[in-house]
């Protein structure tokens, strides 16, 4: 497992709809992201802002708070990597991880505002050969 520090990071929206977010990727394994959006400085419940889905299968934007204004909200996106092919050593399970590490981008953008890119950090564990990404934004 990684023990990266995940900075959040604050993307300016004010008043601005709809801002959306959209993760890419191109891997083998299969990936779920998952998109949760809750108010600044509240615990996060669970519930996700729209339904979990294969950003390989729906590679496109996604609404957030379905076109509202999202200001002073926080927006944190989780991919969960599923290997289906056996490795032969850690090895060779950290090159399908680092594919994945050099593949993945994160964005975030307004309709009157630029597209920015997001930072995430990667945490895997080969005995279980599972990976995650994750990122966290301020909206203010």
């Amino acid at each position: 497992m990684s023990n990266a520090i995940l900075i959040k990071e604050k993307y300016f929206v004010g008043t601005h709809k709809p801002i959306k977010l959209g993760v890419f990727i191109e891997t083998e394994a299969i990936p779920t992201t998952y998109i949760y959006l809750n108010n600044e400085g509240d615990p996060y419940d669970g519930i996700t802002d729209c339904e979990p889905y294969n950003p390989i299968v729906e590679p496109e934007w996604k609404e957030l708070s379905g076109g509202k204004i999202v200001k002073g909200k926080t927006v944190l996106v989780i991919t969960f990597f599923r290997f289906y092919n056996s490795f032969q050593n850690e090895e060779a399970f950290q090159l399908a991880v680092n594919q994945i590490k050099s593949a993945y981008q994160i964005q975030i953008k307004g309709e009157d505002l630029p597209k920015l890119g997001l930072s995430f950090i990667i945490e895997s564990e080969y005995a279980k050969k599972t990976c995650l990404v994750s990122s966290e934004t301020s909206l203010i």
